[in-house]
């Protein structure tokens, strides 16, 4: 990692992504409004204009400032051309696009930048919050301009103590809450609908933990994963393999799994013989 290259695209990425923050406000208050309409993509997912605008603006910005650099968005077409390249940036315009429509808050403008399949660079803001995050690779994560403290390893905290975000099936079979210390439904309230901020709530330390265990992308995880990571969690796929970005023509994940060093191990373990039941 070129430190003279990162600073420069440190300023550009701040730069452009605080620009796209206001832009996206711009069209949160038309949502407000009533006059921002869903549409709908061919696998289901909801979008609006708000993020195909924000998408160019990021692209037009970033790209500009480093031609040479590969591009992966939600938003564009999926190119091949970036999996030989050592610097890709990676982005999610809106992160949490049905959030967006329903007037949340908790929508995140996510930017990456790879570097050989892993983040070496992160900034997401979240300008309904006015929270703003950023990560370099080695030097810590700070929101708002404030270092956000390094999780300390989490050994002996039992799982049906510690607070776990999760959605979806393993709440609703047995052997999974068993397993994942979901006794009750002090863990069921409403979650973030952006993975990438759920992933920042661990980071700052209001949950301990959190899991998807459904397909994710490349652009949802990113940026939330250096910041994380920086943050002192440890942020893997949903049974705890080594997440590599720029790696596949689409951009697909296996689920996620974020927690401190300790938890995360015992959390993977336990995901593991879930997995292994199921298939069994």
């Amino acid at each position: 990692m070129n430190n003279a290259d990162v600073q420069d695209d440190r300023h550009a990425l701040l730069e452009t992504i605080e620009a796209a923050g206001a832009l996206a406000m711009e069209y949160f208050r038309r949502q407000d409004a009533g006059d921002l309409k869903a549409q709908k993509k061919p696998d289901g997912s909801l979008y609006s204009d708000a993020d195909i605008a924000v998408n160019e603006l990021l692209r037009q910005r970033l790209r500009a400032h480093a031609p040479d650099y590969g591009w992966l968005s939600e938003e564009d077409e999926y190119g091949t051309g970036r999996l030989e390249k050592r610097r890709v940036w990676i982005v999610d315009p809106i992160d949490g696009s049905r959030a967006f429509l329903r007037g949340d808050k908790e929508f995140a403008i996510c930017v990456c930048l790879i570097e050989d399949g892993a983040p070496i660079l992160a900034a997401i803001y979240v300008p309904a919050l006015n929270e703003s995050y950023f990560a370099c690779r080695g030097q810590g994560a700070w929101c708002n301009g404030v270092r956000l403290p390094v999780r300390a390893p989490m050994p002996s905290t039992s799982l049906s103590d510690c607070s776990l975000m999760t959605t979806g099936r393993v709440r609703r079979i047995d052997f999974w809450r068993e397993l994942l210390g979901l006794e009750g439904d002090a863990q069921e309230s409403r979650l973030p609908g952006s993975i990438a901020y759920r992933l920042l709530l661990v980071a700052r330390g209001d949950f301990d933990a959190t899991l998807s265990m459904t397909q994710k992308w490349e652009w949802d995880l990113a940026a939330a994963h250096l910041i994380a990571s920086e943050s002192g969690v440890k942020v893997t796929a949903r049974e705890g393999s080594t997440l590599c970005y720029n790696a596949s023509v689409d951009g697909s994940c296996d689920g996620v799994l974020a927690a401190p060093a300790g938890l995360h191990e015992r959390l993977a373990e336990r995901i593991r013989e879930g997995l292994a039941r199921e298939t069994s």
